[in-house]
């Protein structure tokens, strides 16, 4: 997710306000934004599943990630949370992480620790202190777009068109291999950032959920649809999403819907809220 210099912390500072800038088209040239994400929420809901996530987030007073959870609610209504913490140095970010099940509350849980070293205002790997099964090393393209991903047992591979994410291959090392491909229609201007992107290439690090500047995932294009199939069977028949977007009234992403028929079975949908202050 080297040493740098004076200097170098103030670019670093720089590139976190990059997270604080909007979009208005392809184009356009950034501008100090009011609002950071504080929490997004996301509810599947289909014939056999019917699953809650909440992701929310909390900032120290110069607008860096201090805190962030991720809650998830089971069908068998236990509820699973990721709590991490975070303290910021010149060069890296120290993580902590707790996890707690609702079923088992006076279960005291042992902290994960991890770094997250950063170069050139991107991070470069995730490295743990008490684990090693968590950690991952980042790359990025001439453009400092994040290109791969070694992450345990999988790689990720993005494909970039200028701000736009064209495609996530993933190969994990069991054998399978899944591409998600995504197209675009017409630009539309938002402000901040678009979540779903880190949200879809690293799920599980809500560092660059809120500062996707520092993991080379930071665009406003908002892509309409998304196909996952899997790699190696181009002829198999894919899972395809449709997604339709609604702002607040400052510009903001403030819900988004998925709609998929996957496979020919039954239809789900998705539905992504997001909460800007």
């Amino acid at each position: 997710m080297k040493t740098i210099k004076i200097i170098g912390m103030l670019v670093m500072a720089a590139l976190i306000g990059v997270n604080f800038t909007s979009c208005s088209n392809n184009n356009a040239k950034t501008q100090v934004v009011e609002k950071k994400l504080v929490k997004l929420t996301t509810e599947h809901m289909g014939k056999n599943t019917n699953v809650s996530l909440s992701k929310t987030f909390s900032y120290d007073t110069d607008g860096r990630l201090n805190e962030a959870t991720i809650s998830t609610v089971l069908q068998s209504n236990d509820t699973v949370t990721h709590t991490y913490k975070y303290v910021w140095n010149t060069d890296s970010i120290n993580v902590t992480q707790e996890v707690r099940l609702s079923s088992h509350p006076t279960l005291e849980p042992k902290p994960l620790k991890y770094t997250m070293n950063i170069s050139g205002g991107l991070v470069r790997d995730f490295m743990g202190e008490t684990v090693t099964k968590g950690n991952a090393t980042y790359n990025y393209d001439a453009s400092n777009r994040l290109q791969h991903t070694n992450d345990w047992s999988i790689n990720i591979y993005n494909e970039w068109e200028n701000d736009k994410l064209i495609s996530i291959t993933r190969k994990f090392e069991t054998g399978e291999e899944f591409i998600t491909t995504f197209t675009y229609g017409e630009s539309r201007p938002i402000k901040g950032y678009l979540p779903l992107v880190p949200n879809d290439i690293t799920a599980t690090n809500p560092l660059f959920i809120a500062h996707p500047e520092l993991g080379g995932m930071k665009t406003c294009q908002t892509f309409e649809s998304k196909t996952i199939k899997f790699a190696d069977k181009p002829d198999m028949a894919g899972n395809t999403s449709l997604f339709e977007y609604e702002l607040d009234k400052d510009g903001y992403i403030s819900k988004i819907t998925s709609a998929n028929q996957p496979n020919g079975n039954d239809s789900t949908a998705t539905v992504y809220t997001f909460i800007w202050e």
